[in-house]
């Protein structure tokens, strides 16, 4: 008897297996491997790929994006809080519903077919970048609500809808997730939250970039030459501005850089590259001259997304509105158009800006009521305080000297004691075995304590 081909052989595990089992979603993994972007994408379209497995016609597609606190490279940089998610962006859509745009005619049906989520981490919702392009981009959601969560809920949650999309009978759905820059959101997910997404089961493809997809489809150039070396370019593809500019979508209010509308860009970006044929029939070698869908701009769907913004469904988690300067969730957002009242009040008090000394900390004592102590940005640059002689911190590193002045000025016993022990007894316990005699003795606990030294200087940032 011939042996049973290989996709049957695969149809037949997936029909006789929970898709709670891991091992269904690698086994849809391995099928979809061997094609591009554009071939899997467009097996919702007008291309199905032969033998593919049938619960991808379950498959629920996920936009994702994420941003995270960027300082201005002209202003010094804060090392503790470069880099903290700020916020967390989500559209999802059932991808089988791609099959239904058959016509121009059917796009703004299809685009209301995805729905839009919006979060923000309590601890870090206080971050808000400088940069002109990122200014206020947080407080903008235009297609959706936000809600603030404490970080470990964000967590829970993002795992969730990359992880855990049930279907209506119980079973969990394999996920597209549609990513532009998607490593670089991934690797910050690992950094700062200890999430890997490559653990998780049920992502079975990832688009990592639109700008590929685009020249896959033959929209964009390719990567471009970049040494004079053979087979050296630069991977860089056309960028998410470059696209949205080349579909004609004018972005003058559309708050990009905010999680949940990029999300709907990326989304959006993405039925109009694999349904492009669709779209329009007319245009071959490059983006549209006349980017409108029946007789109506991108700009013109996205204005009725964003007039359906209220009747969007929310989360059940977390809060509408918080307040990071009293710490509550209130309806007042801390703006200088609706401010909180506790600031500037002794309700608010930074612990570790009101017991700075010294002149050069007066501008930190003086804004001591502006902010809470768990939130203060400021406390890396105080001016260490000068402790008496005897208190030998002349060769410690900065960061420790940091560390002993904010237990200081917290009355953090167990932090003072912490930093004396790392810098006067070592990492651990003294090994005396290895001191046995007076002379190694000695020699050992001058190393244990260092040599004077000229203090080290401090770089100030301005307010």
């Amino acid at each position: 008897m011939d042996a049973e081909p290989a996709v049957n052989a695969l149809q037949g595990a997936l029909a006789s297996t929970s898709l709670h089992d891991p091992a269904i979603f690698q086994q849809v993994r391995d099928f979809l491997a061997p094609y591009s972007d554009v071939e899997v994408l467009r097996h919702w379209t007008t291309d199905p790929l032969p033998g593919a497995p049938a619960i991808l016609d379950d498959a629920i597609g996920v936009a994702p994006d994420l941003e995270w606190l960027s300082q201005n490279p002209k202003i010094k940089v804060i090392e503790q809080i470069e880099g903290k998610i700020t916020q967390v962006g989500w559209t999802v859509f059932p991808m089988a519903a791609l099959k239904d745009c058959k016509s121009p005619a059917d796009f703004p049906t299809l685009i209301k077919k995805a729905a839009t989520y919006y979060i923000r981490p309590i601890e870090t919702c206080h971050l808000r970048s400088k940069q002109k392009a990122f200014e206020n981009t947080e407080m903008n959601p235009l297609y959706c609500q936000t809600r603030f969560v404490t970080e470990e809920e964000a967590k829970t949650i993002f795992k969730n809808v990359l992880d855990n999309q049930i279907l209506k009978d119980g079973q969990k759905a394999p996920v597209i997730l549609l990513g532009h820059g998607w490593p670089n959101d991934e690797r910050q997910l690992k950094k700062e939250w200890s999430f890997h997404v490559s653990k998780l089961d049920s992502i079975v493809y990832k688009i990592n970039s639109l700008g590929k997809l685009a020249t896959q489809i033959g929209l964009a150039p390719t990567p471009y030459l970049v040494s004079s070396q053979p087979d050296q370019y630069d991977q860089t593809y056309i960028n998410l501005d470059q696209m949205l500019a080349a579909f004609g979508i004018t972005m003058t209010g559309m708050w990009r850089h905010n999680g949940a509308n990029d999300a709907v860009y990326q989304m959006t970006l993405a039925f109009l590259l694999i349904l492009f044929p669709i779209l329009y029939p007319t245009t071959s070698g490059g983006f549209p001259a006349d980017s409108s869908i029946a007789g109506r701009t991108i700009n013109d769907i996205f204005s009725e997304l964003a007039a359906n913004k209220n009747n969007v469904p929310i989360l059940t988690e977390g809060y509408a509105q918080y307040c990071f300067y009293c710490d509550t969730p209130d309806l007042h957002d801390g703006t200088d158009a609706d401010p909180c009242p506790a600031k500037g009040t002794l309700a608010i008090t930074c612990q570790l800006c009101i017991n700075t000394v010294g002149k050069a900390n007066k501008k930190y004592r003086e804004r001591a009521h502006d902010h809470q102590t768990h939130r203060c940005t400021f406390q890396w640059s105080h001016v260490c305080r000068k402790f008496p002689e005897e208190v030998k911190i002349i060769d410690w590193s900065l960061e420790d000297k940091r560390t002993l002045t904010r237990g200081m000025a917290l009355g953090d016993d167990a932090m003072i004691g912490r930093v004396f022990r790392k810098n006067i007894a070592g990492d651990g316990p003294i090994d005396w075995t290895v001191v046995r005699d007076e002379e190694k003795r000695l020699e050992f606990e001058a190393q244990q304590y260092g040599s004077e030294g000229e203090e080290e200087e401090l770089d100030l940032v301005d307010d």
